[in-house]
């Protein structure tokens, strides 16, 4: 049985029986998660891999709530990194039904059928993430570009926002905006 203190006044949830893992919607849910990402990237890039390199850093992972990105420059290394980040050290189990596959640039003889442990995966042309649309017609760094055009576009609207509020936010606004994008 186990129980969970939430609050700073020794407050407990009513004990519950854990055998293996935690329940959807579990108080602990985003702490564990976060912990168990924490170096997911660190552990993806001790192998050396073909991943992208955007603004001097190489990015094989984006991580944001519960989903992932995986990012391989080509075929071969797009299943490494899968390989590496599912059946690793964290051990996940494969989710088919929910994964998706896009290939930027796509080369003329590309099979558009991906298969993972037999399992036929979506090919699709277009994925929406975190409000960016990434398209398989264009190059990894045109995405770069025109995400940190989108961001800077985001930050004028904000610092607009800040400095109509009041002189208060000033140095708020003025921090975002020098902000490195």
């Amino acid at each position: 049985m186990a129980r969970v203190r939430y609050s700073p006044g020794l407050e407990c949830t009513e004990p519950f029986l854990m055998e293996q893992g935690i329940r959807q919607g579990f108080v602990l849910v985003p702490l564990l998660f976060s912990l168990l990402l924490n170096d997911v990237t660190d552990y993806l890039l001790e192998e050396l891999l073909e991943v992208p390199i955007m603004a001097g850093r190489t990015v094989p992972v984006l991580l944001f709530a519960d989903g992932a990105v995986l990012i391989g420059c080509t075929e071969n290394a797009a299943h490494r990194l899968l390989n590496r980040f599912y059946c690793g050290k964290i051990s996940s189990v494969i989710n088919s039904n929910k994964m998706m596959s896009m290939v930027m640039r796509p080369s003329p003889g590309f099979k558009q059928k991906q298969l993972i442990d037999g399992v036929s995966i979506e090919t699709v042309k277009y994925i929406d993430y975190l409000g960016i649309r990434f398209v398989d017609k264009l190059h990894c760094s045109n995405h770069v570009w025109k995400t940190s055009l989108v961001l800077k576009q985001m930050a004028r609207v904000v610092l607009k926002f800040m400095f109509m509020v009041g002189a208060r936010s000033k140095a708020v606004a003025t921090e975002l905006y020098v902000a490195e994008l």
